[in-house]
């Protein structure tokens, strides 16, 4: 599906065959994909299926969708992982730093706020 297509999305997290957590031979997960391309209605699809693991890291610095978010992401797709209740907002990734350090070293003010509250 295209990563964009949330009709496709949402026919594949319905089906009760399809595992949303996979990899692929980058080591990323759909959720991981969405955070890093950063379109807030795909990442709150994915965040709406209780069949995602939320927290499940990956891709080079095996990060968590919220550390790829924060990095790289728009603010809006970012607030979405940062409100939602299953998201660890302490995730480490590979070289140790939290959402919150990212946040900080993005120079992100409203992520660093979010962050704290």
């Amino acid at each position: 599906a295209s990563y964009l297509d949330t009709k496709a999305i949402r026919r594949l997290l319905g089906d009760k065959e399809v595992d949303p957590n996979l990899k692929d031979c980058r080591n990323c997960t759909p959720l991981l994909l969405a955070a890093a391309i950063g379109v807030a209605e795909v990442v709150k699809l994915f965040l709406g299926s209780a069949k995602v693991d939320v927290n499940l890291t990956g891709g080079p610095d095996n990060e968590a969708p919220l550390n790829l978010a924060v990095r790289q992401a728009p603010e809006d797709a970012t607030a979405c992982l940062l409100t939602h209740d299953r998201v660890n907002v302490n995730s480490r990734d590979l070289h140790n730093r939290t959402p919150l350090h990212l946040a900080a070293q993005r120079g992100v003010s409203l992520l660093v706020e979010l962050l704290l509250e």
